[in-house]
């Protein structure tokens, strides 16, 4: 079976209130680490776009995201992924697939210039 559209994950990052630890220990950044899980089943036709944003454009935070994928036989999965966040934010992302027979995968990211 397929999806009609695509599935569309918007992740989206705010920057500590208080950029000082209230024990002079130095600069608060906030930090997150979503994850994605998706099985893609046998014969299924999927796509996934992830969109990472910040929540202002000054925004210093940090993002780890996992996105974890298994795609079962003859499963196709199109993953697209864009990079929105400000300009002071930190992004490292890892994605992890697992193919079973000849299913295939494509994945596409995208760094807007600002």
């Amino acid at each position: 079976s397929s999806m009609s559209q695509p599935l569309y994950l918007l992740h989206i990052s705010t920057a500590a209130a208080n950029t000082t630890s209230s024990n002079g220990g130095g600069p608060v950044v906030n930090a997150s680490a979503p994850r994605l899980l998706l099985y893609v089943a046998a014969g299924g036709n999927v796509e996934v776009v992830e969109e990472y944003v910040s929540a202002t454009a000054d925004g210093s935070h940090v993002s780890m995201p996992v996105a974890e994928v298994v795609l079962a036989e003859n499963a196709v999965l199109k993953h697209g992924y864009v990079n929105r966040e400000a300009q002071n934010a930190q992004h490292f992302k890892a994605t992890l697939v697992t193919q079973v027979g000849l299913a295939y995968s494509h994945n596409c990211s995208v760094d807007p210039v600002s």
